[in-house]
C-alpha cells in the first residue's frame, strides 16, 4: 500500500501499489519498513507536524516478503536500517509470516532485539510500530497483535492501531476489505488503511 501526498519525497518500492493523494503525508507501507529521513528545514523530534512544516521526508520502503524475524535477524536486516539512517522508523513487524512458525513470546524477543540493536547505532530514531492487517474469524492472531500491541506500550513505542478503523474481525463485514480467499486487504482496505495513517500523521 502506497499513499503520497508531498511531491518532493522520494518513494523506492519493490511491491505494486495503490496510490492515493492527499495533503501533508507521503507514506508507504505493508508488511515491511517504511524510513523517513528528513530533508531540508528540519523541526525538532518530538515536534514535528509534516501537514505544516516547511520540509519534506525522503520515504524509502524496505520490503521483505514472507521472511520471518527469526530470518531476519539472521539476514542482518537490522543493519540495512541502520546503513539507511532514518530519523523516523515505522516497521509492521513479521506477525502474520510468524504466525504458526514461532512462538510470539519469540516473535516479540526477536522484534526487541531488532529495534535494540538499530537503536543503538541510531540513538536518535523515533520508532513507532503497527499490526498487520485484519483477517476474518482468525482465532490465535488477534491475540498476537494484541501481544503486538501490549510489547509496545511497555517498551515505550509508539503503537499505530489501525485496526480500530477496520470492521471487526468476526463481522463478515471485514470480507468487503479483505479478500476472503487470499486474506489480504483489497483496494478498499488498502484506502481505509491508508485514510488511517495520514489521518495520524497529520494530527500530530
Amino acid at each position: 500500500m502506497q499513499l503520497s501526498c508531498l511531491p518532493k519525497c522520494k518513494t523506492r518500492s519493490k511491491m505494486r501499489s495503490i496510490q492515493t493523494t492527499r495533503c501533508g503525508l507521503s507514506l508507504s507501507v505493508h508488511k515491511q519498513f517504511l524510513l523517513l529521513k528528513k530533508a531540508g528545514r528540519l523541526c525538532s523530534k518530538t515536534n514535528w507536524n509534516l501537514h505544516t512544516a516547511k520540509q519534506v521526508f525522503e520515504v524509502v520502503v524496505k520490503e521483505y516478503g514472507d521472511m520471518t524475524t527469526k530470518e531476519a535477524l539472521e539476514a542482518n536486516v537490522d543493519k540495512e536500517i541502520i546503513d539507511a539512517k532514518p530519523d523516523i522508523l515505522l516497521w509492521e513487524p513479521f506477525i502474520l509470516n510468524n504466525n504458526g512458525v514461532i512462538e510470539i513470546e519469540d516473535t516479540l524477543q526477536q522484534i526487541d532485539t531488532i529495534i535494540q540493536n538499530i537503536q543503538s547505532a541510531l540513538p536518535d530514531v523515533t520508532v513507532m510500530l503497527q499490526p498487520p492487517h485484519p483477517i476474518y474469524n482468525a482465532t490465535y492472531y488477534p491475540t498476537q497483535v494484541e501481544e503486538l500491541k501490549t510489547f509496545a506500550r511497555e517498551k515505550g513505542y509508539t503503537y499505530l492501531d489501525h485496526w480500530k478503523a477496520w470492521p471487526d474481525y468476526k463481522s463478515e463485514e471485514l470480507n468487503d476489505v479483505v479478500n476472503e480467499n487470499t486474506d489480504l486487504p483489497n483496494e478498499r482496505g488498502h484506502q481505509l488503511w491508508a485514510d488511517f495513517l495520514i489521518g495520524y500523521f497529520i494530527a500530530k
